[in-house]
């Protein structure tokens, strides 16, 4: 491990991003929102894509800076509640790799993200709601909330590649919002329930 140098944000670049490039970013928003501040999803809420200027953009990435940078001062070497920060991706990793529809990684970390909210709902009692809250702010920035995988016999070993250990996955759920919790375990058979509430 090595601290940068210096981090430079260049706010600018905003302004060149396509559509699609925009709602790959809107993923990454919706996860520092579920893990770390709550307004980040309220703000969501009230825009839409047409809406959503980049003005608007920076304001989000700046409320989202803080809570990357708290994660990885608290765990600097990812042991731990660091893996908040990968909410969504283990799952969506491997949807991005079999999906049938030609999705950016943003989008298929927010597929990821409602099946690992199911997964914290079935292991921690999460409150549907937030579920709820999360794909009313996908259909406004026309991320799609499911999709079709070439095998989904495939998307549960690749994810067991990356997961597994000691015979359990372990995943970092939401106990509640801006509640991660780290390490906990998932059976094959809560994991192939969360990823059926994502595939067509």
């Amino acid at each position: 491990f090595k601290d940068a140098d210096k981090i430079v944000f260049c706010f600018e670049f905003l302004n060149t991003l396509e559509k699609k490039e925009i709602k790959s970013g809107i993923g990454e928003l919706i996860k520092y929102g579920l893990i770390g501040d709550k307004t980040i999803l309220d703000f969501l809420l009230e825009k839409n894509l047409k809406k959503l200027t980049a003005n608007n953009l920076k304001h989000l990435i700046k409320k989202a800076i803080p809570i990357k940078e708290y994660f990885v001062k608290k765990d600097y070497f990812d042991t731990g509640i660091r893996n908040a920060l990968n909410f969504g991706h283990s799952i969506g990793h491997g949807v991005e790799m079999l999906s049938e529809e030609n999705i950016s990684h943003g989008e298929a970390v927010c597929l990821g993200m409602l099946a690992e909210l199911k997964l914290s709902e079935i292991k921690l009692n999460l409150d549907k709601d937030l579920s709820s809250k999360v794909k009313t702010i996908l259909s406004q920035y026309e991320i799609n909330e499911k999709t079709k995988v070439k095998d989904i016999d495939e998307l549960i070993s690749l994810i067991y590649k990356d997961k597994k250990n000691d015979d359990f996955l372990r995943f970092t759920l939401l106990e509640n919002i801006e509640k991660p919790v780290s390490k906990m375990k998932i059976s094959k058979e809560e994991l192939v329930s969360a990823i059926k509430e994502i595939l067509e």
